[in-house]
């Protein structure tokens, strides 16, 4: 509930579509949203695992190393 961190703290979520978890990713993305902090989501294809785990990589270094 604090404003500041609101501005300052983002957050990056990645799943695949047919993960166990995508309900609660997109649920807490969702929450996230709505309490107005910036939060990008990534799905990818495919479960939770190593093909998954580098395609969000790539695309979260992408955005936390610029």
């Amino acid at each position: 509930d604090n404003a500041v961190n609101v501005n300052r703290v983002k957050f990056f979520l990645g799943d695949g579509v047919n993960d166990s978890s995508i309900s609660s990713s997109e649920f807490l993305a969702a929450e996230l949203k709505r309490l107005g902090y910036k939060t990008t989501v990534l799905r990818t294809e495919g479960t939770h695992g190593w093909p998954s785990f580098r395609r969000c990589f790539a695309q979260f270094a992408q955005v936390a190393f610029r």
